[in-house]
């Protein structure tokens, strides 16, 4: 899997002790067969289908850098030099090829005198040269990231379920949204959208609470994974289109207040009860004489009765609103006028 020691690899016995190198043209992508694992997992290493070496390659030398490492002239070699042919390929061939890598990254790590591998991001790069040239004339890089001094990622992270966003789709309720399942994750950003567009981010909240401005918007959430070698493509719930929060509900009923006994010319005064959730409320008072109402408006908080009243029972009813919810209400228990 990937290494020789410090300074170079030994071909028959000899050490190729590398300088300086620099590759010509963008570096393309080197990936691996296994996007996890652990130091002692062989590997292998691919070029993808993009190309193989350039004309005027005649091998490969692969090295490793990063994490704890030694590095410089130090670099740790992988296969040391390797023709073109041992790969099953040939210089300007259309198509790219495989490697497996020599040795192990607990192998590397004994090459390199470590007693223990770093956490952290660690390049893995094929160059492709002329023979007993150290010049690369095209490199690949691939990237691995300890999680722990034992194990490893070679990817962003990796989908296996998709994101969801549940909860009650209704002002004053809460949206929770779940990440889904990801191999190689280390940690997620969360972000939901209001119509598309980006509302609140964070890599640790995952809950937003519908206002009532929220009414009627279709809200989602986006989910990026993310570990040491990079984020994946970002994925977007379904959308959940927002409704009217539930109605406020009377904790204490609503009641008619009056001193004395209930006769013709008595005022009644409104008690509109206590009310949840807590919030700015606008009331209206509707004063009823059997199912005729007698008086209504948010500013009617009393009735005065009349000889019409005599004998019939009067009733108070209380509608609580509030903006982006349904109307909540309270009938009082009827009061019989003598």
């Amino acid at each position: 899997m990937i290494a020789s020691v410090a300074g170079a690899l030994a071909l028959g016995g000899t050490l190729l002790v590398p300088t300086a190198a620099s590759a010509a043209g963008t570096p393309g992508t080197l990936t691996f067969d296994k996007l996890s694992g652990t130091i002692n997992d062989p590997l292998q290493v691919s070029t993808g289908t993009t190309g193989s070496c350039p004309v005027g390659s005649d091998g490969f030398a692969i090295t490793i850098t990063g994490g704890n490492l030694p590095s410089g002239a130090d670099t740790i070699f992988v296969n040391g030099y390797a023709e073109l042919s041992s790969a099953g390929t040939t210089a300007g061939a259309a198509t790219g090829f495989s490697v497996s890598l020599s040795k192990t990254l607990s192998d590397i790590r004994q090459d390199a005198g470590v007693p223990a591998l770093a956490t952290g991001l660690y390049t893995v790069t094929l160059s492709c040269r002329a023979a007993l040239d150290p010049t690369s004339l095209q490199d690949y890089v691939g990237k691995l990231a300890l999680t722990t001094s034992t194990a490893f990622v070679s990817s962003a992270p990796v989908r296996v379920a998709s994101p969801t966003i549940g909860g009650v789709a209704r002002v004053g309720q809460t949206l929770t949204c779940a990440p889904g399942t990801w191999t190689g994750a280390t940690g997620y950003t969360y972000q939901f959208l209001k119509n598309g567009v980006v509302a609140q981010t964070s890599t640790t909240k995952r809950t937003l609470v519908l206002a009532a401005a929220d009414r009627n918007k279709l809200v989602s959430c986006r989910v990026t994974a993310k570990n040491a070698v990079g984020s994946a493509t970002p994925v977007t719930t379904r959308a959940l289109k927002i409704g009217l929060g539930y109605a406020p509900k009377a904790t204490t009923r609503a009641k008619i207040v009056y001193s004395g006994t209930p006769t013709a010319g008595k005022t009644f005064t409104a008690s509109r009860g206590v009310w949840s959730p807590k919030a700015t409320y606008s009331y209206v008072y509707i004063w009823k004489r059997g199912t005729t109402i007698v008086k209504s408006g948010a500013t009617a908080t009393s009735y005065r009765t009349t000889a019409k009243d005599k004998g019939k029972v009067i009733t108070l009813t209380v509608q609580a609103k509030r903006t982006g919810y349904t109307t909540g209400t309270s009938t009082s228990l009827g009061v019989r006028v003598r």
